[in-house]
């Protein structure tokens, strides 16, 4: 458990302190948000509109002498 701490951290640029502070404050966050199924459903909607303007950025763009 440790070692993947570790990596945690280090691939997060944190210290093992701040890690686990991080991972604790994002499960109580997520248990407070499965309490709220208004901001589960507006987490979804921002989630699918990010993911469609990734896509949208990912098409390729037309030269501007088209």
């Amino acid at each position: 458990m440790r070692d993947r701490i570790r990596e945690a951290a280090d691939a997060n640029g944190r210290s093992m302190n701040a890690e686990i502070v991080a991972r604790l404050q994002t499960s109580f966050h997520h248990d407070d948000l499965d309490k709220q199924p208004d901001l589960i459903e507006l987490t979804n909607m921002v989630t699918r509109l990010l993911n469609s303007l990734d896509d949208i950025k990912s098409l390729p763009r037309k030269k501007e002498s088209e």
